[in-house]
């Protein structure tokens, strides 16, 4: 087991030791991969780009003991700013070099048509907003990291998820969403906890307001199976409410913003965005609109005025790093069922 992790670094310009590191040039490593494999103490190769000319390997008999065990390992900041979600005891220590941004490197070759097409292909995407929106994609949600709420949340997992599981796959069945967005919205509303209630009177797993109870049929908030449907069901009118013409995930965005704030007051926020120059189809600019909302000079503007703007941005960035770590925790449990239940491979035609 290593003493250090190193991840997204050529191993060469940092002064750590490692127990088992290899370079090698990318023209060979076909050949030194197959080399590797043959050797009977390595069971998993982790690989690492680095420059372009160099990687890094780091052979380890385990990659999850690797990641668990290891005391301290380098890694790029945005790696780290992402794992921490699904690693919560990952801390930063200090930062080894000053922040440095992400590049393409290609090789020095008289033929420069590659790079070329590169350069075009990246003002293409910062011209039409392709490139911020895979930023945000990506990076908008993660915001600052809270160790105390992903590990609640994982352990909600554990503990109270199960009992309501199947009942948030059976909603989500009926209005066609994937079963762990509505079970994270579920959570961000009430830790999925069927008795809370809040100060202004909504309650239930998925925070029902009375009239909307009434309104979609629902009898008892208090019931799971009746707060999870009806929360799905409103969540639904919400995503019907928004122009088929927004592309995804925006849709979803605005309208889990709308779940929150109500829809009156995201059409607003809208507004607003059109008014400042913005795409109001668009998440990433109407989430700089909402906050408008709370603020005098903006709300008289609005047909349905005040609103605690800044509430539905950091309630969908919730809900967003909610969800990425249920994907995640989920598709992991998949991939290793598949591996345990694999049926046997046979050299001839089973008879």
């Amino acid at each position: 087991m290593p003493d250090i992790v190193l991840i997204g670094l050529n191993h060469k310009t940092a002064s750590v030791e490692l127990r088992e590191c290899i370079a090698f040039s990318k023209d060979d490593s076909a050949i030194a991969l197959q080399t590797l494999h043959r050797k009977p103490y390595i069971n998993e190769i982790i690989l690492f780009s680095t420059c372009n000319r160099v990687e890094v390997l780091l052979v380890t008999t385990n990659t999850s003991e690797a990641i668990a065990e290891t005391k301290k390992f380098i890694a790029d900041s945005n790696e780290l700013s992402v794992n921490r979600h699904f690693y919560p005891e990952l801390k930063p220590a200090f930062d080894i070099s000053p922040p440095e941004p992400l590049a393409w490197a290609f090789p020095h070759s008289e033929d420069d048509s590659l790079f070329n097409a590169a350069s075009t292909f990246f003002e293409k995407i910062r011209e039409d907003g392709t490139l911020e929106r895979l930023i945000d994609r990506y990076y908008g949600h993660i915001g600052k990291f809270d160790y105390v709420g992903t590990r609640r949340y994982l352990a909600h997992i554990e503990q109270r998820l199960p009992q309501y599981k199947d009942l948030f796959i059976e909603a989500a069945n009926e209005i066609g969403m994937d079963w762990r967005l509505l079970a994270a919205v579920g959570y961000q509303e009430s830790h999925w906890d069927p008795d809370a209630v809040s100060p202004t009177g909504v309650r239930g797993i998925m925070m029902l307001t009375k009239a909307a109870a009434k309104d979609l049929g629902i009898k008892d908030r208090d019931d799971p199976e009746q707060s999870i449907r009806g929360g799905a069901h409103y969540m639904a009118r919400m995503l019907q409410r928004i122009p088929e013409r927004v592309p995804e995930p925006d849709r979803t965005w605005l309208a889990l913003a709308a779940y929150n704030v109500g829809h009156g007051h995201l059409e607003d926020a809208r507004i607003l965005t059109q008014k400042n120059k913005g795409n109001f189809d668009r998440w990433l600019d109407v989430k700089e609109s909402l906050p408008l909302l709370s603020k005098k000079k903006w709300f008289q503007q609005t047909r349905y005025g005040y609103a605690r703007g800044r509430e539905p941005v950091r309630y969908v960035d919730n809900i967003r790093t909610y969800y990425d770590i249920l994907v995640w925790l989920t598709d992991k449990d998949a991939e290793d069922q598949e591996t345990v239940q694999e049926p046997p491979q046979f050299d001839v035609p089973a008879l």
